[in-house]
């Protein structure tokens, strides 16, 4: 009988403990196993290296490529998000076609896309494994 009078005077007293616990953090998205070894934004690409590195550009670069440098599944693959502020300025997707490889992307850019930009690297599962900003300038 003492067990049965404990757990009536227990559970409604965990109950209101619960209620004013703040929520737990959300569950971080589950790591792919990706990794970025290296990125780099640069004027070009030359023997697998990446030419006239920088994170600010004129705004007659032409293009402005990421050298990227990625661990991961082979056979999966990696998307290269490019923003204009906020702006979604365009993605592709990047297969791995080995475990450890360097790969690149390019986003050509016009004389009238000045502004503050970053490029994120999403992994297989979508979650942003690194950010990379630059600016565009007259």
């Amino acid at each position: 009988m003492k067990h049965v009078w404990l757990m009536l005077w227990l559970v409604p007293a965990l109950a209101i403990a619960e209620e004013g616990k703040p929520a737990d953090p959300p569950a971080a998205a589950a790591s792919s196993g990706t990794e970025v070894l290296g990125a780099k934004l640069g004027t070009g690409i030359k023997d697998k290296e990446v030419e006239g590195e920088a994170t600010s550009f004129k705004s007659d670069v032409g293009k402005v490529w990421l050298w990227l440098k990625i661990k991961g599944q082979e056979g999966s693959k990696v998307t290269v998000a490019w923003y204009k502020g906020d702006e979604d300025m365009g993605k592709v997707d990047l297969q791995l076609k080995h475990a450890t490889m360097r790969t690149w992307a390019s986003k050509t850019i016009s004389p009238d896309m000045k502004g503050d930009w970053r490029v994120d690297i999403l992994g297989p599962d979508g979650a942003v494994l690194q950010t990379l900003k630059f600016t565009i300038e007259g």
